[in-house]
């Protein structure tokens, strides 16, 4: 039986028999191991010997797991091995103390005992846990004798076991720290005696010059190697010191030389990083080439050496901007390849052909970057974290570059993707990872280039957080830090360019000041940094020129500085001649000196002579977009007609230049319009420049967006061009281009959403394939479009959710709702259940918009091909106006379009090929806008919030604005009547059964007024009100949009569903169990989801199975973000966008009897932003809703007689009635209003 006891706590091998281990110590005294082994048989034992073995004999047999030369028993016993005690006992080893003290004459046989150990430790597994610090251990011993015994060749046999185990620590991946300390302390020992040992054998002995040749190359290697790691500067001034010591002591035909000169060539490659000193750099590689001038063709390790001297190339050339240096390096690298391919030599030389194309712009380099880095990637082993990133973060850079000269929105993608990925990993590989500021730096890059591509600004927002990371990773002292805090200026300025938050051109100039102070005078990058100082100073004068005075002329030295610095064909010298010239323009409109004014556009000038003839690089669009604004304002200094034709011209370049930014060319086409609308001789550019911006305003707000951002983008854009140009179009006599314009611009997101939902059976039958393909991206458009509701994100893609409940508060309850739609519409892989004013949620976000832009591309692609048949030339672009009137199912229509330039009515009806023009003569745009904000004005006091009103109070009273009564009564004289007269509508006789009906398209500011209600009401003569006429509808587009879609209405009638919230609304709970009752009499089919009952997801199931839809709660607009409008259900808001999302088979009639429900947005008037047209677009043929808010005793009232008409007569009941009926209802309404309240006014009617 064997019985052992712990013999002690230090690291020590295991040995192990059965069940049983002996623990051999690794460190500690020499010990000495007795073992005794004792007979038990027949109950009595019998002594079979002992066996004493010294601590290095014992730890050979362990580790030959030799058991039965460790204990040797005697052979002479036969049968079954005979049950022993063995006894083990721990003693001092005398003779080894002794031989290590010197006590003893000679170490020839403790010598022996460690050629033995070395011997088995050798042959351990590479991947043993304990096999470097074995090997390190028996070094140590052998330095021990030579330390001891001065014996030169102790010294020398320690190298062997001491390479070793340093080697296999580099291949630990990390190495972790206390390996490398240990490594490190032993150094420095065995590096002070092998210098003790040199000096006192200076008679070149060979042996003592190889074995201080081997430890100071091996030496080097370690501090190069604690380096890597820690970043230490102490480490690698240690090796250069070494290299140094070697270069002097070993003549250059050594063997070592080659490795001598490349650890010196390394390690001042890597001071080089941290100093930026240049002297640095140069003697890098002196040493490198001459360490591969040394090296044998038939080396193993020359790759290695000649992608070390490529490197150094790179590194001088971009502190240089020296094309030469560029072309050695991909030479070495091309070579180093040739003779060896694995991913670092891959990348290497990627990276050298990456610099060459931002040296020349070669579109040739930036694919083959891009190629060879995906296969450097592909190569990486598993496992291998740290080259896995390193790899990562050049092909992202690769995919970056890529964009700058395809603009292909896949590439900047790809680079966001693929940063993103990289810094990840870096993060894992432990905090003092210096490469993690290198990708949050490329990370944040990209993300500041697709913020400038696609004008996101949530993509500025990350750009700014990324790059601030960056330079709060990069330590003090680091030559690349100028680099980062340059880069975070940029995206504080880019970021100024969005929002004009003057503190973020502050933070750019304190971010450009201290890059410049980083930088040596000669360095190559330091023209950049003044021009973007220079462009900043200049942006901060502009917000207070009285003040900044200083500013603006620093701003314009500057810019001289740094155009002096460059030469003649630098690629450089455009973006500084721009800053120089913008410099002057804003000096000019501070000082009126036309001195700066004719240098400006002289500098401008140079700029469009910098852009080679027939290119599509958009530098071409902004430098044409430049001397464009700079010669209209000398034309405005001086009235010169040549610069105001100069203007137009470059407006128009601007405009047109392919692949340009679809943002700047909107804006450029808007100036053409406005420009060559001041010129005023040639209709025709005026119409076309109209038209170009018209049609930019799909790629504006681009399908590949979220509809939220669509929204936004439309914003910044405005409603005022629309209106502009159908003015103009209306001033040419070109009315049927008006109703085109208005068609093509008007409900621009809801016309893509059902563009998305448009069936394509008729394509089927000329190309199957393709309408599948069309049919699969519509769908994955349709549902993507829904995704932000999770709108920013951290630069990780880690989405940050903004609270929607007012004031930031949201029950638990609420919160699982939102939770429930997260997961719905965005796919969250993972939601954290907090609660507060913002939620950290782990997503997916930036791989779901990266998809959404893949997929948009694609959709276009798809398009256009479909386009590419015979017959189809014509598929799904704007219609035409042959096709609008074909698609007119109501008549007429009235557009109704103010602008500042005149005001007018185009009138749509069935049977006319042309268009009815009234002029409204006696309206301006002005008192279009006055009238609107009377009324937000007036109902803010007149419907001040309380619980029982079905909507929420605003600003207070305008004393200016004297009713209700002003406003129809103005909207009656000035708009209504005007129209009526010239259509020659007459008074029904006959009662609402026999009136006309009439719908509604307002633009701009009328889209908020009650057109509908226009009238005179102080007196009680037919005739001076519309309802007197005609049965008033609206219409979000010029059809409505069920018409505008191919899908086919619902058949026969599927009962009502009525929702409501008597617990914020008191009167909803009677209103529906009314409506039940109407119902029941008419033996119609409905359900009622009442209070707790009318959850959204109840309510989401039963719009799926009910036609029609009465919805009595509370109903919100939210003004800035139209697409968070909501009904406000008992677990919390059915959004606008789950509305949409949804269509609904059987959608045919809803009533919104909530507030707001047909409020569009004034920042996005011509959008239709509102719930009511969200219900249309979820499929709906007709909406009754409001305009404000409503009192709640009214609701009843009104859908009582409603219901009671629309259920009354016919069999199946017909939707298309619910007009006449919410005209009947607001009649008795307004009869019971004695007080003159005008609370009839908001109910309207939306559709067919």
């Amino acid at each position: 039986m064997l019985r052992t006891e712990p013999l002690t706590e230090e690291p020590a091998l295991s040995w192990s028999m059965g069940n049983e281990s002996l623990q051999v110590p690794l460190r500690g005294e020499p010990f000495r191991l007795e073992v005794k082994c004792r007979d038990l048989e027949n109950g009595h034992e019998s002594s079979l010997g002992h066996l004493e073995l010294h601590s290095d004999e014992l730890l050979a047999r362990c580790l030959q797991g030799d058991a039965a030369a460790l204990f040797n028993v005697s052979t002479e016993q036969q049968g079954p091995t005979a049950e022993m005690k063995l006894e083990f006992l721990l003693v001092p080893d005398e003779e080894l103390e002794a031989g290590s003290r010197g006590d003893v004459p000679g170490n020839h046989g403790l010598m022996t005992e460690l050629d033995h150990r070395y011997n088995i430790a050798i042959q351990l597994a590479d991947t043993d846990a304990e096999k470097w610090f074995i090997l390190m251990t028996i070094a140590a011993q052998y330095y021990e004798q030579f330390r001891q015994f001065q014996d030169t060749l102790s010294l020398a046999k320690a190298l062997s076991p001491f390479e070793e185990a340093i080697g296999l620590v580099l291949d630990i991946t990390p190495p972790q720290v206390d390996q490398l300390q240990f490594i490190r302390d032993k150094t420095k020992i065995y590096v002070t005696g092998m210098s003790e040992f040199v000096a006192a054998f200076r008679e070149f002995n060979a042996t003592a010059l190889d074995c201080l040749s081997g430890m100071l190359r091996r030496s080097s290697a370690v501090y190069n190697m604690l380096y890597d790691r820690f970043r230490v500067r102490e480490d690698l001034s240690m090796a250069i010191s070494l290299c140094e010591q070697a270069r002097s002591l070993v003549p250059e035909h050594h063997p070592d030389t080659p490795l001598h000169r490349r650890q010196r060539g390394v390690a001042l490659t890597l001071r080089f990083r941290l100093a930026n000193d240049v002297q640095d750099i140069n003697e890098s590689i002196a040493s490198l080439e001459d360490s591969v001038r040394l090296t044998e063709e038939s080396d193993i390790d020359l790759p290695d050496k000649l992608t070390n001297l490529g490197t150094a190339y790179v590194l001088r050339a971009e502190y240089s901007h020296s094309l030469s240096d560029v072309n050695k390096a991909i030479v070495k690298h091309t070579k180093a390849l040739t003779l060896r391919e694995d991913y670092t030599l891959l990348q290497n030389l990627a990276t050298a052909v990456l610099l060459r194309f931002i040296f020349q712009r070669d579109l040739t380099d930036a694919e083959a970057a891009v190629v060879t880095l995906e296969r450097a990637v592909r190569l990486v082993p598993d496992g291998h974290d740290l080259e896995l990133q390193r790899c990562l973060g050049n092909l992202g850079v690769a995919y970056h570059n890529r964009f700058e000269v395809l603009h292909r929105l896949e590439d900047i993608d790809n680079a966001v993707a693929t940063q993103q990925r990289a810094f990840r990993i870096s993060e894992k590989t432990g905090d003092d990872n210096p490469e993690r500021a290198i990708h949050a730096a490329s990370l944040g890059n990209a993300y500041l280039s697709r913020a400038e591509t696609l004008y996101d600004a949530d993509d500025v927002h990350l750009a700014v957080e990324t790059l601030k990371r960056a330079v709060e990773l990069t330590p003090p002292g680091v030559a690349y830090l100028h680099t980062r805090r340059y880069n975070l200026g940029c995206a504080y300025a880019r970021r100024y360019d969005f929002l004009h938050d003057s503190s973020d051109v502050d933070h750019a100039i304190v971010e450009f000041d201290a890059s410049l102070g980083l930088l040596p005078e000669m360095h190559a990058n330091r023209p950049a940094v003044l021009s973007e100082l220079a462009s900043a100073l200049q942006a901060r004068f502009e917000v207070a020129p009285e003040t900044r005075m200083e500013d603006i002329d620093r701003a314009i030295r500057l810019s001289l500085d740094a155009l002096s610095s460059l030469d003649t064909g630098d690629y450089r010298r455009g973006a500084v001649l721009t800053t120089l010239a913008t410099s002057h323009l804003s000096r000019f409109r501070a000082l009126l000196d036309p001195c700066d004014i004719d240098e400006a556009i002289r500098r401008y000038e140079q700029v469009m002579d910098l852009v080679p003839a027939g290119t599509e690089d958009p530098g071409k669009q902004c430098a044409a977009m430049q001397l464009a604004h700079a010669t209209k304002q000398r034309h405005e200094f001086r009235n010169s007609s040549d610069d105001l034709d100069a203007a137009i011209t470059n407006y128009r370049i601007a405009a047109t230049t392919p692949n340009g930014v679809p943002w700047s060319s909107f804006l450029a086409a808007k100036s053409w319009a406005h420009s060559a609308s001041a010129r005023g001789d040639d209709p025709t550019d005026i119409l076309k420049a109209y038209g170009t911006a018209i049609e930019l305003l799909p790629r504006v707000g681009w399908i590949g967006h979220a509809v939220a951002d669509r929204h936004a983008q439309l914003v910044a854009v405005g409603s005022s061009l629309i209106a502009e140009a159908v003015a103009s179009a209306i001033a040419q006599g070109e009315h049927c281009l008006a109703i085109e314009w208005l068609d093509q611009a008007r409900a621009i997101v809801w016309g893509q959403l059902l563009k998305l939902r448009t069936s394509f059976d008729e394509l089927r039958t000329a190309a199957p394939a393709l309408a599948d393909n069309l049919d699969r991206v519509s769908r994955a458009l349709d549902t993507a479009g829904s995704r932000d509701v999770v709108p920013t994100t951290d630069f990780l893609g880690t989405a940050r959710l903004k609270d929607v409940a007012q004031e930031g508060r949201r029950t638990s309850v609420e919160w699982q709702r939102w939770r429930r739609l997260l997961e719905q519409l965005t796919g969250l892989s993972r939601v954290l259940d907090s609660i507060g004013a913002s939620l950290e949620v782990v997503t997916d976000t930036e791989f779901r918009a990266q998809e959404q832009h893949r997929r948009a591309e694609e959709w276009d692609q798809l398009v256009a091909q479909a386009r590419e048949i015979p017959g189809f030339e014509n598929f799904l672009r704007p219609r035409s106006f042959p096709q609008i009137m074909e698609a007119l199912h109501c008549s007429p229509v009235v557009v109704v379009n103010a602008s500042q330039k005149r005001c007018d009515a185009l009138v749509l009806m069935e049977g006319l090929d042309g268009v009815v023009h009234i002029p409204l003569e006696s309206l301006t745009f002005d008192r279009a806008q006055h009238l609107r904000k009377g009324l937000i004005r007036l109902l803010s006091d007149y419907y001040p919030q309380q619980r029982t009103t079905r909507g929420a109070g605003m600003v207070p009273i305008d004393p200016s604005v004297r009713g209700m009564g002003d406003i129809l009564r103005e909207l009656w004289e000035r708009v209504v009547k005007p129209i009526l007269d010239s259509l020659a509508f007459s008074i029904a006789e006959g009662g609402s059964s026999d009136m006309q009906r009439i719908w509604w398209c307002p633009t701009g500011p009328l889209t908020s007024l009650p057109l509908h209600a226009a009238g005179v009401y102080t007196v009680d003569e037919p005739g001076n009100k519309l309802s007197d006429f005609a049965i008033s509808s609206y219409t979000p587009t010029l059809t409505p949009f069920m018409h505008s879609s191919s899908s086919s209405s619902p058949e026969g009638f599927h009962g009502i569903l009525c929702i409501s919230q008597a617990q914020t609304l008191p009167n909803a709970d009677a209103e529906s169990r009314l409506i039940g009752e109407i119902a029941s009499e008419h033996n119609v089919a409905w359900r009622a989801l009442r209070d707790d009952n009318g959850v959204v997801q109840a309510v989401l199931d039963g719009l799926e199975h009910y036609g029609w839809a009465h919805l009595a709660c509370h109903g919100v607009q939210d003004i800035q973000e139209p697409t968070k409008s909501h009904f406000v259900l008992h677990d919390g808001p059915l959004a606008l966008l789950e509305v949409v999302a949804a269509s609904f088979k059987h959608a045919d009639f809803a009533f919104l009897s909530a507030c707001q429900t047909a409020t569009g947005s004034d920042k996005l008037p011509d959008e239709a932003a509102h719930l009511a047209a969200g219900m249309l677009a979820a499929g709906f043929k007709s909406v009754i809703g409001t305009m404000w808010s409503i009192r709640d005793e009214d609701a009843p009232i009104v859908a009582e007689h409603v219901y009671r008409h629309l259920l009354s007569d016919t069999a199946p009941p017909d939707s298309s009635r619910a007009a006449m009926a919410l005209h009947r209802a607001v009649n008795v309404l307004r009869e019971q209003d004695d007080k003159k309240t005008f609370s009839w006014v908001p109910f309207i009617h939306v559709g067919w």
